[in-house]
């Protein structure tokens, strides 16, 4: 053997054969015929289908291997290993044949093949795929089909020249160890896939003749063998070979966030339901994690995860995004950081505290059903009535646990919530900002003619007469805080007496605040009226990076706004 084909040797010669026919329950993903192994490849963007002998022509030229062979005869072939002989006239043997070389190369290597004996029965595993892949990418022809347009001449010397080129290469040196090296990290997959699959998937299927428990020691038999394998592998070579797997299923499909959004999905959806391209690169991207996971435990290391092995990746930049290095292994909050970016999580985003049914009602009819805003009432039951301010700072460190941005919104004379708020920033205990209204919402919002303007409207829905609105503005011009306007209207226009000060009234406020954004006081001076830009800010923070969010900044315990942690750098 060449130095080239030994160095594409991973497991030892007829291995995986042996495992296959000692252990044949514990594999998750069933062993199918060559027609099946065609059909899957169809499905999933190779020129490949489930009728006819072209898997099975494929392997007779030894361009890809089965994993088991089954023939009820003794098979006299080169590289064809037994592995087991049940006694009743049936050989099991493992394969680890190299393509035949000729001299001439493959092109019409089919013209003359014989006929595959009829009690040769071949296994595959799935994993075969990316074998046919490779030859599926190395058939095809690399014309443009216009150019068939532009010079029918100028497509036949095409196609002369690519087929010319395929038999330099079949003909050559390098065939045999291109071929043994997707064949034999193949191999390898199928070996990690019965230790591994359950983590991955969280699905164990169990064999209805062995039961849970005597297949869970079966597949810690396989794994104690596969790891001894492994370790004297060694990380090198593995390495080479799942970076091979995340290169080309990049090649099939370059959607590397769909790749991984996929990967993130529960259950076996992926590599069952996901067809075409994509569906191939769920394959190989799956191999190379089996492989990852299998190495990490027998040999004691963490390796990058498959997107950090292909294109287009610097290495270290999720650390960066998402605080950590590996999402697929990561809390529930780091994945939905992730698919948050692609407006693919339904969760809460940001949880608004208020005090009153006032500001309630206000921000709860703009948001309303929005899922990412969650509007709390601190005077409902969200919190104890006892050491209120002590069971608020404990939801702020339970939003901060989640992944959930905290906005808070006070009245001037609600000390207990003010101090626990700005506390909570001092200790960097809030990812958020926090809002005081002095006196409280109604005028820190809205001038006194603003809100007579407002609450003349109900009045007129409550049969309110016309001359009543002169004697309702006189009445309230010297309010100085909410209770005292809504106390004075109400004495002014007996239509207002029934009218509570709750969500109706902040609902009314909040549609005059949106539709009239800045407000202009006493000295004519105009300023932007501050429900309005705390509303945009929460808006912005849905779409947010929570973890960069909470890294670079920080709230301001006396201001409340989120500002730099190092305004130098």
């Amino acid at each position: 053997m060449s130095t080239d084909l030994k160095n594409t040797q991973l497991l030892k010669p007829g291995l995986l054969g042996k495992w296959i026919a000692e252990y044949s329950d514990i594999w998750q993903m069933q062993f199918i015929s060559d027609q099946e192994l065609g059909g899957l490849a169809g499905e999933r963007g190779l020129s490949f289908w489930s009728l006819g002998d072209d898997v099975k022509r494929l392997w007779q030229l030894g361009l890809l291997r089965a994993d088991l062979v089954i023939s009820t005869e003794p098979l006299d072939v080169a590289d064809l290993i037994l592995v087991d002989e049940d006694g009743k006239g049936k050989y099991y043997y493992g394969d680890e044949r190299l393509p035949l070389q000729t001299g001439k190369g493959f092109v019409d290597a089919l013209v003359n093949l014989p006929k595959c004996p009829s009690y040769v029965e071949l296994q595959f595993h799935p994993f075969r795929y990316y074998v046919l892949y490779h030859i599926d990418r190395v058939l095809r022809l690399n014309i443009r089909p216009m150019q068939m347009l532009y010079s029918a001449d100028g497509y036949r010397k095409l196609l002369e020249h690519s087929i010319s080129g395929l038999q330099r290469w079949s003909s050559g040196p390098d065939l045999r160890t291109v071929f043994s090296r997707w064949n034999n990290t193949t191999s390898l997959a199928v070996a990690a896939e019965p230790h591994t699959y359950g983590t991955i998937f969280g699905v164990v299927r169990y064999s209805g003749h062995s039961g849970q428990e005597y297949q869970q020691r079966l597949v810690q038999q396989h794994w104690d063998k596969f790891k001894e394998s492994l370790q004297e592998i060694g990380i090198e070579r593995i390495e080479k070979a799942r970076g091979d797997l995340c290169v080309n299923a990049e090649l099939l499909d370059p959607n590397k966030d769909v790749h991984l959004i996929l990967r993130l999905t529960r259950g076996e959806d992926r590599l069952k339901r996901t067809e075409g391209r994509l569906g191939g690169a769920m394959y190989l991207l799956t191999m190379a994690e089996m492989l990852r996971r299998s190495a990490e435990e027998a040999l004691g290391i963490e390796l990058l995860e498959e997107d950090e092995l292909g294109f287009g990746l610097n290495r270290g930049i999720k650390e960066h995004y998402y605080g950590v290095k590996r999402i697929l292994d990561s809390s529930p909050n780091v994945k939905n950081e992730f698919v948050r970016k692609f407006g693919l999580d339904y969760g809460i985003r940001l949880r608004w505290y208020v005090e009153g049914n006032t500001e309630y009602g206000a921000l709860d009819s703009f948001f309303g059903n929005h899922g990412p805003i969650d509007i709390v009432n601190l005077r409902g039951n969200v919190v104890a009535k006892i050491s209120r301010g002590v069971a608020f700072r404990d939801n702020l460190r339970s939003d901060l646990r989640f992944g959930i941005f905290s906005f808070v919104s006070v009245d001037g004379d609600r000390g207990d919530y003010i101090s626990a708020v700005r506390r909570a920033a001092e200790d960097d205990e809030i990812c958020g900002m926090f809002f005081v209204s002095n006196p409280d919402f109604e005028f820190a919002n809205f001038t006194v003619q603003e809100l007579a303007q407002v609450i003349w409207e109900v009045a007129v829905d409550n049969g309110a007469s016309l001359e009543e609105q002169p004697r309702l503005v006189h009445a309230t011009a010297d309010a100085r805080s909410g209770r005292e306007f809504f106390e004075a209207a109400k004495q002014a226009v007996p239509a207002l007496i029934q009218f509570e000060k709750g969500k109706l009234w902040g609902k009314k406020l909040m549609i005059f605040a949106w539709n009239n954004p800045s407000m202009v006081l006493r000295d004519k001076t105009t300023k932007k009226r501050p429900i309005v830009e705390a509303v945009r800010a929460a808006m912005n923070s849905v779409r947010a990076d929570y973890h960069y969010s909470r890294t670079e900044y920080k709230v301001d315990p006396v201001t409340g706004e989120l500002v730099e942690r190092n305004p130098s750098k």
